[in-house]
């Protein structure tokens, strides 16, 4: 018996349960229905530039991706960056780590902040957060979210299990992106 207030309702019909998916006829729009208008690339962005701008644009933008790569190997190599007791990399995790997971951040989680105001501008603060399955990918949303969002550009620093710091390379990646030991 099912009451009114919970109900099942189908997605499809019965006929169409057993069909493949080859032989189930497509939705045909209706005269009602309306449509956005279409409209160039180039008139939506408010520019009506030609190929010759966005090659400038290109052109620019891997002109300055080239020059931050080869900044950033002459500070490796010459060893000009700090690393605190802890095995903190802040030069490498802003470098290499952070824009590593920020397209996922923006892109595929499109994370919301609240209550970055909470955190103080110095001085120690403990963020408490759940974690639900076995991958910490949202642990890791949750350090690029301090960092980008709060004023400061705190880094926060993450508790991993004892496993991380014992799996060949993962251990010293983990050091170096300012995570430590969850006893």
């Amino acid at each position: 018996m099912v009451s009114d207030g919970a109900k099942v309702i189908p997605l499809y019909a019965e006929t169409h349960r057993h069909e493949p998916a080859i032989r189930r006829r497509s939705v045909q729009p209706s005269e009602t229905d309306t449509f956005a208008p279409v409209s160039s690339l180039a008139e939506r962005r408010g520019g009506g530039g030609g190929p010759g701008e966005l090659v400038d644009g290109v052109r620019r933008s891997l002109a300055k991706q080239i020059t931050g790569a080869a900044s950033f190997v002459r500070r490796r190599l010459a060893g000009d960056y700090p690393i605190d007791e802890f095995g903190y990399d802040e030069h490498l995790s802003e470098s290499v780590f952070l824009p590593a997971f920020r397209p996922a951040f923006q892109r595929w989680f499109r994370v919301e902040v609240s209550g970055i105001e909470n955190l103080p501008e110095t001085g120690a603060a403990l963020v408490v957060a759940n974690h639900a399955g076995v991958l910490p990918i949202d642990g890791l949303m949750t350090q690029i979210a301090v960092h980008d969002h709060h004023p400061k550009h705190r880094a926060l620093r993450m508790l991993a299990a004892d496993l991380v710091f014992e799996t060949p390379f993962l251990g010293t990646a983990a050091r170096k992106a300012g995570h430590t030991l969850a006893c």
